[in-house]
């Protein structure tokens, strides 16, 4: 516990960590007013990615998001090739030399939720790491990563080695979700 038995209003995660929680853990985050305002893509990240019932309150506030992103690593042929969009994961000399997010929720969302090309995506990956799997790529055992927009430009600024690409259909989005744990004093 905290010290004086308080506890905070609000916690602000990520949407991997915040699915990582349990809805019992969690009490409605009581901003109806404001979620109604919210785009209509933000409702399931709302209800953190589980099935919206009827009249169930929801249990997180979207209040920021982060397109992910193609990051390429000395390879100005793939480049090249940017409205291919997300196919170029699949290129064939990208085989071992491919990291990806750890969520299978944003792989899945990166081939178009195609049961077919998913497998064909896994057998690309040399590791499922959006945490440290840039070191992978910046010591060369990588060529290509998937990674939250907000990492890649600070690198592009100081590395020529590397090159973004933002794939014509855009990209799979993270969500900063604000949540109340349960017991928590109301929520502002």
């Amino acid at each position: 516990g905290r010290p004086g038995g308080r506890r905070p209003a609000l916690l602000q995660l990520g949407d991997g960590w915040a699915s990582r929680v349990g809805p019992a853990d969690l009490q409605p985050i009581g901003t109806a007013a404001l979620l109604a305002r919210l785009d209509p893509r933000a409702r399931a990240a709302a209800h953190l990615f589980a099935e919206e019932r009827p009249g169930q309150a929801a249990l997180a506030f979207p209040w920021a998001l982060n397109p992910w992103v193609l990051l390429l690593r000395d390879r100005p042929d793939l480049a090249r090739r940017a409205q291919e969009g997300w196919q170029l994961l699949l290129d064939p000399s990208l085989r071992g030399r491919l990291v990806l997010p750890s969520s299978a929720r944003l792989c899945l969302a990166l081939v178009g939720e195609d049961p077919q090309r998913l497998r064909q995506l896994r057998a690309q990956a040399l590791a499922y790491d959006d945490r440290d799997g840039l070191n992978l790529l910046l010591q060369g055992y990588a060529e290509a990563m998937v990674l939250p927009r907000q990492r890649l430009l600070p690198l592009l600024r100081r590395d020529p080695r590397l090159e973004g690409v933002v794939p014509p259909e855009g990209g799979p989005l993270s969500w900063n979700l604000l949540l109340s744990p349960v017991g928590a004093p109301a929520a502002p």
